[in-house]
């Protein structure tokens, strides 16, 4: 027997039992918590008092290459990444505080240094290449191997108490570098207990007039007997630019529209984009709203994020969303899953209902406020001929993977685009 295989298979059913877990936990939750929601009517508003807003941790300009919730294989990005251009860059602490941890992973965030305020926020700052030698040197008398390990790039997660090594706001702490994965860049979080906050919401300056980009939509029918143009399978329609159709000049607003459709019973939307204002990347977006007429049923936003286990992403992106052989972010603009979810919140699952003469608007935002509106129209499907409609039934069938499939592509890295499952069944 393949070892390999049998070993496989035990993994996928280890990660299967433990969102099946979650689920049933989150299952019988009716509604969801108030305090737990992004507001919707927020926009990039920073910290009331604009002493607390963050000094930048690299020179400016900052440039990113990474936002905050963003898609990754096997979960969520958590904080910023910046672009750290010319080589090593000095790495600055954002706040007064003190550094109350320092780590070597390896192949993860390799060299990483922790700064705790004065309010309980820390600062997390990875891939470094060295720490400051202020920093090493005051810790000679209580961890004189420390060194050495950093010589020797031996693995060590050193947690310090307030007053061993104190910081200033703009204080050098660090040189970036590009140990632990991925190439040379910053990786930066400002955490608030076990949440993770957007840290350009906090006073971080990153210049950018480019709204982002809508690619296309994917319309699919929901419930029992729905039909989207006549159709069980999925409808695929591509976002067409109203204006502003360079996609790298400065357009702080934007404007899409797509075909309009037909629907029969309730249709659930994805919406393919990327936000355009990385360097040399396609960045994710910061929040998305969904609208029929002026009733909202979906909104999401990264405003806070906590720390989740694996895989819990795939509640909210798209199976078929990938970071390698071309970034491709596709977000589920309705709940896959029932339950809570801090980052998204909707009106009967944000699902559409087949109405006559009916807009539909998708809003989506950066965490800077550039935004990006798509817009269009249904109607409910007109009673056709039995047999027509019959004919048109057969059309291939599309559904999302079942769960096994889910985790299994998740562990391939070979893996593609999505395949046909079984019937998507929201009611």
């Amino acid at each position: 027997m393949d070892y390999v295989v049998l070993f496989r298979k035990i993994c996928i059913l280890i990660l299967q039992s433990c969102i099946l877990t979650f689920w049933i936990a989150q299952c019988g939750i009716s509604g969801w918590r108030q305090d737990s929601l992004p507001d919707a009517n927020s926009g990039t508003e920073m910290e009331p008092n604009a002493e607390g807003n963050l000094a930048p941790p690299l020179k400016p300009p900052l440039i990113l290459t990474g936002t905050t919730g963003e898609y990754r294989r096997s979960h969520f990005h958590y904080g910023i990444d910046l672009a750290t251009i010319g080589g090593s860059q000095p790495v600055y602490s954002v706040q007064d505080g003190f550094v109350s941890r320092l780590l070597y992973d390896g192949t993860g965030l390799g060299y990483g240094i922790w700064v705790t305020h004065g309010d309980g926020r820390r600062s997390k700052y990875g891939h470094l290449a060295s720490f400051d030698s202020s920093i090493v040197d005051a810790l000679k008398d209580i961890h004189p191997e420390l060194s050495e390990w950093i010589r020797l790039r031996k693995h060590f997660d050193l947690h310090l108490k307030a007053g061993q090594v104190v910081v200033r706001r703009s204080q050098k702490i660090a040189m970036s570098g590009d140990t632990g994965s991925g190439p040379a860049h910053l990786h930066f979080e400002y955490l608030d207990g076990d949440r993770i906050l957007n840290p350009l919401l906090y006073g971080l300056t990153v210049e950018d007039r480019r709204a982002p980009i809508i690619e296309k939509i994917v319309l699919l029918p929901c419930e029992s007997g729905s039909r989207i143009n006549g159709q069980t399978a999925p409808v695929v329609l591509p976002a067409r630019a109203l204006d502003c159709p360079d996609r790298d000049a400065d357009c702080p607003k934007r404007n899409f529209s797509v075909s309009n459709v037909t629907i029969r019973g309730k249709a659930c939307m994805q919406v393919q984009y990327f936000d355009p204002s990385g360097k040399s990347a396609r960045l994710g977006i910061e929040r998305l709203r969904l609208f029929q007429d002026e009733r909202e049923l979906y909104v999401s936003s990264f405003k806070s994020l906590q720390y989740h286990s694996a895989f819990r992403h795939l509640v909210f992106y798209s199976e078929s969303s990938r970071i390698s052989r071309g970034t491709v972010y596709i977000q589920n603009v309705f709940d896959l899953l029932p339950g809570d979810f801090e980052f998204q919140r909707s009106t009967d699952r944000g699902r559409i209902s087949a109405s006559e003469d009916s807009r539909i608007s998708v809003v989506l935002q950066d965490a800077i406020g550039n935004t990006s509106i798509l817009r269009m129209q249904i109607s409910s499907e007109k009673p056709q001929l039995s047999l027509v409609s019959h004919l048109r039934s057969q059309s291939q069938g599309w559904s999302p993977y079942e769960l096994s499939e889910r985790m299994s592509d998740a562990l391939d890295k070979s893996a593609g685009l999505a395949g046909p499952g079984k019937t998507l069944e929201l009611s």
